[in-house]
C-alpha cells in the first residue's frame, strides 16, 4: 500500500488511497476482490471481530504522505510510528492468540519500532519522491557532515540524500 502511496504523481496516489479505502470497506462488508491479498484480510477481520479503525489508521497515515508534513524532532517520528505502525502490531497479535492487554502493549510497541526502520530503509527513495521523513533537528545538527551549508533548505536535502542512495 505504501508503494501506490509513494510513487507516481500525486493525483494517482490520492486515487489510489481511495480504492485502498474502498478496498477495506470491501473486506468489512465480506465482499473482498477475488483475490487472496483482498479475501484472506477480509475473512480474517471478520473471524477476529477487528475493529476497522485499526486498519484505517495506517490509511489515515498514508494521507499525511500526500500532504507536505514534516517532523521536526525524534519525538514527533516516534508519535507518527505510533499511529502508522502500532495498530499493525495489533491486528498481527490477535490471529496469533494474543488476549491479554501486556501482550497487546508490546504488539504496539513492536509495530512502533518497524516503522523507523521502514522510514531508515526508505531515505533515499522517500528522497527520489520530495519527502523527507527524519526529524528537521537531527538533519540540522548534522548538516555539515551532510554537506548541507547554511541554511538548511528541503530541496537541498533532498538531493543530497538521493546521490548518497545512489552511491550506496
Amino acid at each position: 500500500a505504501d508503494d501506490d502511496i509513494d510513487e507516481g504523481s500525486i493525483e494517482g496516489a490520492q486515487d489510489s488511497l481511495k480504492r485502498l479505502h474502498q478496498r477495506l470497506d470491501d473486506a468489512y462488508n465480506g465482499a473482498p476482490q477475488p483475490n487472496c491479498v483482498d479475501s484472506a484480510p477480509s475473512a480474517a477481520v471478520r473471524a477476529f471481530k477487528t475493529p476497522k479503525e485499526m486498519p484505517e489508521v495506517p490509511l489515515d497515515d498514508l494521507q499525511l504522505d500526500l500532504s507536505d508534513c514534516s517532523y521536526e524532532t525524534l519525538s514527533d517520528v516516534i508519535a507518527h510510528s505510533s499511529c502508522a505502525a502500532a495498530p499493525v502490531g495489533w491486528m498481527t497479535t490477535v490471529p496469533m492468540g494474543g488476549k491479554d492487554s501486556a501482550t497487546f502493549a508490546r504488539a504496539f510497541n513492536l509495530g512502533a519500532a518497524m516503522q523507523p526502520t521502514n522510514t531508515a530503509r526508505d531515505v533515499g527513495e522517500d528522497a527520489r519522491n520530495g519527502s523527507v521523513h527524519l526529524p528537521a533537528n537531527f538533519l540540522v545538527e548534522e548538516q555539515t557532515y551532510l554537506g548541507l551549508g547554511l541554511p538548511w533548505h528541503g530541496k537541498r536535502l533532498v538531493t543530497n540524500l538521493a546521490d548518497a542512495d545512489a552511491v550506496a
